[in-house]
């Protein structure tokens, strides 16, 4: 305990007093031995004066100093007396105010402690081994059941009460404290009164007296609740990780300036990264980067707005390379004074449902068997071909392409056959359009053709010739050698018709005005020509 301004005073008073009761018996002490030398001192001169002296001087013998002496002495011994009485009186009044000021700290003392949580102690070794408690707070009373006055006349009261399996842990941390008389700090259970389980957290100094005794002056106090909050915390701790060591999605939290500041364990199974590659890295380095800013606004939102976000979908990178589709939650974490400090939430891998989507999307877009565009999606493209023509004053043609003979193949070998070749036919298809031109297929045997930047009509028989050239190659199917050929009308924009529908009608009119004149040609649209009858048209096939 500090000394206060108060005791330093008072302790320099009662030294300053001391002193002077001990001057005052000391004095009287000091002037009878002066005295008492003075008169023998005078008696020799006499004696060394007389025989000089007449008969008739007054010279003093060494019997009249000697009479002078005993009163003297008397004197000086009530002298002596009066000043050790004074001295005792003094002595004994500094006691009683001394033992008054100790009872005031005391009593001081009591309401302090009584007021604090816990309870103030001094316990005591002796050289015997022999343990007792010179002083117990009222506060022993609230946390263990028991009384200050309980504990100071049996030290086993309370130390009796220290779990089994942390008494002698505790015993020989105080007395390794005591050797070096260092400050002892300690975390043990106790058992209270009405047999609760309680936890005590007990801070002492030591002290060695002269008679080899050990005095701990300390503080403790009941930590039970303490230590139920953190076994609870614990526990919820060990169970968030179990659920987030074993979820199907990564846990994350990321600064507002999208530095990932913490990512669970299963990022290295799912994405392949060891968390030391990811952790303290902007996401920057992972995330695909046409995704970047979305990705970016994404957070802001979050920072800004102060609320959850869901759904918000990216690609990022494997470690092999590859990248994935994720979708990710994210809500916002607040310090105290609401402002947005981190961003947590998960992110789950959705590849297998992005790529499920993205086959569905071909499969409405695109034709199952050859893999080309089908009618739907090959009309949306040729009408954003037909507006940049039209943006640019330029032309542009659609190829209407039916096969010649096809039937009797299909008749003859079966659909499995019939497959296999129009699948060739679509990579042949391919294979003769520049990378800008685009081919669909309409149905059955029947292909359409998109030729960007047609300068003139001559442009388009050169594709359509080509075209011809190339189907015209037999076929090795199954170790069958199969020959047809094809029929291409042509139709040109703006020439034949300013939309797509109706340059789509011209080029099938134009194709089977090249059915009629013989098949394996092409015709550039005659409006004054009429196309073949329905009838005619299903048996040319």
């Amino acid at each position: 305990m500090k000394k206060t301004a108060g005791n330093i005073s008072f302790r320099a008073k009662w030294s300053a007093s001391r002193w002077g009761l001990v001057l005052l018996a000391v004095l009287p002490a000091l002037l009878g031995a002066y005295f008492i030398i003075e008169v023998f001192a005078l008696a020799g001169l006499a004696d060394q004066v007389a025989p000089a002296a007449g008969p008739t001087d007054p010279v003093p013998t060494l019997a009249a100093w000697q009479n002078l002496l005993l009163p003297t002495l008397l004197l000086w011994l009530l002298f002596a007396l009066f000043a050790l009485l004074v001295t005792r009186q003094a002595y004994l009044s500094g006691r009683t105010v001394q033992r008054a000021r100790a009872r005031d700290f005391f009593r001081q003392l009591e309401q302090l402690t009584r007021n604090l949580p816990g309870f103030v102690y001094q316990l005591q070794r002796d050289p015997n081994g022999r343990w007792h408690y010179p002083y117990a707070s009222e506060g022993v009373r609230k946390i263990f059941g028991v009384t200050p006055e309980e504990v100071t006349a049996d030290a086993a009261t309370l130390l009796g009460r220290i779990h089994p399996d942390d008494y002698h842990r505790v015993m020989e941390e105080s007395l390794q404290s005591a050797s070096h008389l260092e400050p002892w700090v300690g975390r043990f259970r106790m058992i209270h009164h009405d047999g609760r389980l309680l936890w005590i957290e007990s801070r002492d100094t030591a002290q060695k007296l002269p008679d080899g005794s050990i005095i701990w002056t300390g503080y403790a106090n009941d930590i039970t609740e303490y230590k139920e909050l953190e076994e609870a915390l614990r526990t919820s701790e060990a169970t968030f990780r179990a659920y987030v060591e074993n979820a199907n999605d990564i846990i994350y939290a990321v600064s507002p300036e999208g530095v990932l500041t913490y990512v669970s364990p299963n990022w290295t199974e799912i994405l392949g990264h060891e968390l030391a590659e990811v952790v303290n890295r902007k996401f920057d380095s992972f995330t695909y980067p046409e995704d970047l800013p979305s990705s970016y606004e994404f957070l802001r939102n979050i920072a800004v707005n102060g609320q959850k976000q869901e759904g918000y979908e990216y690609r990022i990178r494997h470690r092999n390379g590859e990248w994935r589709w994720h979708t990710a939650n994210a809500s916002p974490l607040f310090d105290e004074q609401g402002k947005v400090i981190a961003i947590v939430g998960i992110t789950r891998d959705i590849t297998e449902r992005k790529q499920a989507e993205a086959r569905i999307t071909r499969m409405a877009h695109y034709d199952a068997l050859t893999d080309l565009p089908n009618r739907s999606l090959f009309v949306e493209m040729a009408q954003h071909a037909l507006a940049t023509a039209r943006r640019q004053n330029g032309k542009l043609a659609l190829l209407f392409v039916d096969l010649d003979n096809f039937k009797p193949v299909n008749d003859q070998y079966g659909h499995a056959v019939g497959d296999l070749l129009l699948q060739q036919v679509a990579r042949r298809l391919t294979g003769c359009l520049r990378a800008a031109d685009q081919v669909g297929r309409i149905s059955g045997d029947e292909f359409i053709v998109l030729l960007h930047t047609v300068d003139r009509h001559p442009d388009a028989f050169t594709a359509a010739d080509k075209i011809r050239a190339a189907l015209h190659q037999p076929f090795m199917i199954e170790e069958r050698n199969l020959q047809i050929s094809a029929s291409i009308g042509i139709a040109v924009f703006p020439d034949h018709g300013g939309e797509i529908g109706e340059l789509l009608r011209h080029a099938d009119h134009a194709m089977y005005q090249a059915k009629e004149a013989g098949r394996n040609t092409a015709r550039l649209f005659m409006p004054d020509q009429p196309p073949l009858a329905t009838g005619e048209r299903q048996a040319e096939g």
